[in-house]
């Protein structure tokens, strides 16, 4: 997912991708555990995809902030 896509989400959609994408994550890492097939590509993919979604929500709560404080 691009950064220019994940501006365009709501805030409560931006964080619904995020549950997702971790509970991915967490069942990748689980079953790399119990078998030798590691996903290497799709965990580094899944990891970038929940900090770029991350960076977006934390942008618009420091912007959110200023427009309070000025």
């Amino acid at each position: 997912m691009k950064t220019s896509d994940v501006r365009e989400l709501p805030d409560a959609d931006i964080k619904d991708e995020i549950r997702k994408h971790r509970e991915r994550l967490f069942k990748i890492r689980f079953n790399a555990a119990s078998e030798e097939n590691q996903r290497a590509g799709e965990i580094r993919k899944l990891r970038r995809n929940v900090a770029r979604m991350m960076s977006v929500l934390r942008e618009r709560e420091i912007q959110g902030a200023k427009s309070e404080g000025s």
